[in-house]
């Protein structure tokens, strides 16, 4: 959507059907505000003289509580009702909607007479802002006559409200908000004929669907997230239908407890138990035993059919199980915009959801309502979310003394939840029982109904159960590999054979083996290891009772199973299904391609060599299958069973541990085309880049070899190495639209179990990965140079300065070129460079090169050129542009191998500096110097930083670097620290590795524009004088 005059872009004709805009209604209106005045927002009133829900649950109004809370309001001051001061969604269609209005402010006097008052009262003026359900006041002057007269008020469909302050003016868009949503979004708002799909579902679909009394749909008029229906239904289908009716599963469990008794009454007729001294406390222990089991196979079929149910039937829902979807989102990143035409906050309503936040330099808010809704709570034990009616009354005051102040402030009214919502979900109350202030703007705290921890709740719960899994795995495997308490052995002996204690000894080690194996799965969040591991995890519960009665092991694992149930929805990986049935398919083709040969072989010595008898063939594949389990079948000659049955049973586990392996790798899915979301204003990648770049990386996100992510104008460049996505540079794109694209991004990323990192990101974005559950690394530090303050004069820049001037009094000089002014003898020359530089190998970089030179389609970049007293290209340097410092970035630098003078590098820095300058430009970006801060012991002088720095000095001998460091220093420059992002510490070797391969080194982490080994020799009168260390290799990448 785009900003032209307001928030309202209107087209010039629309089908014939576009009216003028109405002399009622201005697109903007305008409200000046002195210093010693305030603003009162309040929206959703929704005015009707008829119930205004399908239920009588949700009729109740709230207004009368707001009322009585504004009275408080003290002094001079202005009301804006801001959308939907009518309801005329369910207006009596056979009446007109300005009769329906007179009969609605008819019967809510209390609300009509404060509004109707307040210019008295406060001496100001009322402002109402139609919404979607009043939408037809911009354009009904009947409707609109009705509702100015009796209320004194005025229209428009946006307001910008002027604060004026003592030394200062500042401006406040406010909105309805309904632009900023898709489905609510009109193309000409004052034409009667534009009909948005939200009024569509208002006034027919909703009316159409809903009945009286006990429809699965009730109250869903008042959903906060409208497009939430198919999770209300849901719900309501799973809550009252499968649980309200599995206490009826209590019956069986019932009577197979009554069936016990008698039988375990009839026990001291055994003649093998008539010596027992405990016979009662045993019947007892065994009668709780079988009933505990009983109950929890009965409780996992409930929770696992509510739970297929909910998910079959919610697929249409925008969210997940438990989750709410940001209904604000579109319009805080609209506030982006607002912002940038010089206003100082956005005030949207349309969505019930309460918001005060600070965005950018600015705020954004929306004041919440007035009537009850049906809110989302999470559901407990991993059970579905509930729908409780909340009756939550918020609004928002605005005044201006030295600066502009917004408050938001809210009470509950009331909350009404049935008896199953209360016991299966967390009734969670956002507000006061009392009207407060919630949030103040900008000393005080903001607000958002959204937790900002929501994309990093899962990581706790994997984290525990991948603890615990692990955990419970090595004392499975200890405890089958312990005898068990001779006492309780034998209990079980009395009623079980020995074998079946001998079985479940093995069946506890087995699931020991495999709890170990899942535990990386669960660590994911892969379904499949879950699914697994819970079957594991019930099946060791019954196995460590069988084999010695060992009730803590059995305890441990009950809890395990509850804390996997509970929190089944972060274990939502799904992974590569076609990875793991290839894996089968491969498996079973071994086994069968080991079964023939096994089996050929058993035929082949019975028909050539001199048996009493003849092996056929039937015999022989019989004979081959069951030495492959371990379970020999009939007789083979000595020698030969000797050899073969250590060898095919050997080949068995070797291929049982090639696919019980793929049931417990982490398979990721990667990212295709469907992930790529693209933005409404259609910018391409490279128009995201100039428009929004920040950072001096950001320029290398157009690298070919890197894939893009694109969502709310953001573009984020990542590549995928095996299980991790690594992201380079920071998103690039409007503050919030970026936050948000990679919140997505991430979130897809960790719900198809691949880990998360970003390299080289900068010191700004530190905060945000942090809040999102990532964990950063110090590699090292980037020279940025102000050109405007570096001088070659003084002591201190001796060295550099005569390195300048010996170039220049050789006869080198420089030329500036873009890649459209290069020649192609120029770009010959060019290729040369860079062949003979680097001796042929690739080149290297990934975060900070580009990986290409002088190409056309960088038009922006600039391109140093050194030139001998001949005029043959000897050096050059790429530049990349970098608007965030106003200047530009080191991409490529390479100088010839041959005989030229010392501080060849050093002559094409100092001119690119001086000619910048002459641009105009502030800022330029050089090396980039690894581990720079702990060389430097800025860092600390811990143990840790010691060990780093002695390592970093022994490296420093062959990878240059801290002479790197030194080299960069003699410029003047200003620091800025660039870090490794990684998701867990379990997946930092792999994250190493990925920048590895991506960087093309081997030195981990050594990352970016390196400077190679020095290759040029002290050859010749020019280089004899010369100081090799003035000057790093040109070799850099």
């Amino acid at each position: 959507m785009r900003y032209t005059e307001g928030c309202f872009n209107l087209p010039e004709n629309l089908n014939g059907y576009l009216l003028t805009p109405s002399k009622w209604c201005p697109r903007q209106g305008f409200l000046d505000v002195s210093q010693n005045e305030k603003v009162l927002v309040v929206s959703d009133l929704s005015l009707s003289n008829l119930t205004s829900s399908s239920d009588p649950r949700l009729s109740s109004s709230n207004t009368s509580r707001l009322v009585e809370a504004l009275a408080e309001f003290k002094g001079d001051g202005h009301l804006i009702v801001l959308g939907n001061l009518l309801d005329l969604g369910h207006a009596d269609p056979t009446t007109s909607e300005g009769e329906s209005a007179k009969g609605a402010l008819d019967t809510n006097e209390q609300v009509v007479d404060f509004i109707a008052n307040f210019t008295k009262n406060h001496n100001g003026r009322v402002i109402i802002v139609p919404g979607l359900k009043d939408r037809s006041l911009a354009w009904d002057e009947e409707l609109s006559n009705v509702v100015t007269a009796r209320l004194g008020a005025t229209l428009c469909l946006e307001l910008e409200v002027r604060f004026h302050s003592l030394n200062r003016t500042e401006r406040v868009l406010i909105t309805s908000g309904r632009e900023f949503d898709e489905h609510a979004r009109a193309s000409d708002p004052y034409s009667p004929f534009d009909t948005p799909w939200a009024t569509h579902r208002l006034k027919d679909v909703l009316p159409k669907s809903l009945r009286e009394g006990s429809s699965l749909l009730w109250g869903a008029e008042r959903l906060q997230d409208p497009e939430d229906l198919a999770g209300l239904a849901a719900s309501r289908i799973v809550y009252s239908k499968v649980l309200k009716y599995s206490i009826f599963a209590l019956i069986p469990i019932a009577l197979m407890v009554l069936v016990r008794i008698p039988l375990l009454g009839a026990l001291p007729g055994i003649g093998r138990l008539n010596g027992l001294r405990s016979l009662g406390r045993l019947r007892i222990e065994l009668l709780s035993i079988t009933a505990l089991i009983d109950i929890i196979v009965v409780i996992s079929i409930i929770l696992f059919l509510a739970q297929r149910v909910y998910s079959a039937l919610s697929k249409a829902s925008p969210t997940t199980m438990g989750t709410k979807r940001d209904l604000n989102i579109a319009s805080r990143i609209g506030a982006q915009g607002v912002l940038r035409r010089g206003y100082k906050a956005l005030i949207v309503a349309h969505n019930r959801q309460p918001e005060l936040i600070k965005v950018g330099s600015g705020y954004f808010a929306n004041p919440g309502g007035t009537l009850p809704i049906l809110k989302k709570m999470p559901g407990r034990l991993g059970l579905p979310a509930s729908y409780s009616v909340i009756s939550e009354v918020s609004w928002l005051e605005l005044s201006a003394n030295d600066t502009l102040r917004i408050e938001l402030f809210g009470f509950t009214a009331s909350t009404y939840a049935p008896l199953i919502n209360r016991i299966v979900s967390n009734q969670d109350r956002t507000f006061p029982k009392v009207p407060s202030l919630i949030a103040s703007l900008p000393d005080g705290q903001d607000y958002a109904e959204i937790d900002p921890r929501e994309l990093i709740r899962f990581l706790r719960p994997r984290r525990i159960a991948h603890i615990s899994v692990l955990a419970l795995g090595i004392i499975d495997l200890a405890s089958a590999l312990t005898p068990p308490l001779r006492s309780r052995l034998r209990d079980i002996l009395e009623f079980l054979p020995s074998n079946v204690a001998t079985f479940a000894d093995a069946t506890t080690a087995l699931i020991g083996v495999a709890l170990l194996g899942l535990s990386f799965g669960i660590s994911k969040g892969q379904r499949l290891a879950w699914t697994i591991s819970t079957a594991a995890v019930a099946i060791g519960i019954l196995s460590n009772l069988l084999k010695g009665g060992d009730f803590e092991e059995a305890t441990a694992l009950l809890l395990l199973l509850a804390f996997l149930l509970q929190n089944r929805a972060a274990f939502d990986q799904r992974g590569s299904r076609e990875k793991f049935l290839n894996r089968i398919i491969k498996a079973i083709s071994y086994w069968i391609l080991t079964l023939l040969i096994g089996t050929a072989s058993i035929w082949l010595d019975g028909t050539f060599q001199r048996h009493s008898r003849r092996i056929t063939i039937t015999r022989a594949i019989v004979a081959a299958a069951s030495r492959m389990v371990a379970s020999p079948i009939g007789i083979l000659p000595h020698l030969l069973n000797r050899f073969i049955s250590p060898t095919l049973f050997t080949t068995t586990i070797g291929i049982a541990i090639y696919l019980v392996a793929g049931l417990f790798l982490p398979y990721v899915a990667e990212l295709t085309s469907e992930h790529y979301f693209r933005t409404s204003s259609g910018l391409t990648d490279r128009e995201i880049v100039a428009n929004y770049s920040k950072g001096t990386l950001d320029y290398f996100a157009l690298r070919d070899d890197k894939e893009h992510f694109v969502s709310h104008d953001t573009l984020i460049a990542y590549a995928n190495y095996g299980s991790t996505c690594l992201i380079s540079p920071d998103p690039i794109g409007p503050e919030v639209g970026a936050k948000q694209a990679a919140k997505e991004l991430i979130s897809t990323l960790r719900s198809r179990g691949k880990s998360v990192a970003v390299l080289g990101a900068s010191q700004e974005w530190i905060d945000f990965y942090r809040s999102v559950g990532l964990h950063e690394y110090y590699i090292g530090d980037e020279a940025v140079v102000d050109v405007t303050a570096l001088s070659l004069e003084g002591k201190a820049h001796k060295g550099l300065r005569q390195a300048v001037n010996r170039v220049r009094k050789y006869g080198y000089t420089s030329e500036f070129r873009t890649p459209s002014e290069i020649t192609p003898v120029v770009r010959d020359q060019i290729m040369e460079v860079m062949t003979r530089s680097r001796k042929g190998d690739a080149e290297r970089g990934f975060s900070m090169t580009l990986g290409r030179v002088a190409d056309p389609a960088d038009e922006e970049i600039l391109i140093t050129c050194c030139n001998d007293p001949e005029g043959t290209l000897v050096g050059f340097c790429q530049w990349v542009p970098a608007p965030g410092i106003d200047g530009y970035s080191l991409d490529l630098m390479r100088r010839d191998i041959g005989e030229h003078p010392n501080g060849l590098i050093d002559f094409m820095i100092v001119e690119t500096i001086e000619h910048l300058k002459t641009r105009g430009k502030t800022h330029l970006s050089l090396n980039f110097a690894t581990m720079r801060g702990v060389l430097a012991g800025e860092r600390g002088d811990g143990i840790t930083q010691r060990v780093e720095k002695m390592v970093l000095k022994r490296l420093s001998d062959s990878m240059q670097i801290e002479s790197l460091w030194k080299f960069n220093s003699k410029f003047d420059p200003d620091w800025s620290p660039r870090y490794l992002i990684y998701d867990k510490l379990e997946n930092l070797p792999s994250v190493l590795l990925s920048v590895a391969k991506a960087e093309s080194f081997w030195e981990i982490p050594v990352i970016g524009r390196f400077l190679g080994q020095d290759q040029e020799k002290k050859i010749g009168p020019l280089r004899r004088n010369a100081d090799p260390s003035s000057e790093p290799n040109s070799n850099s990448s």
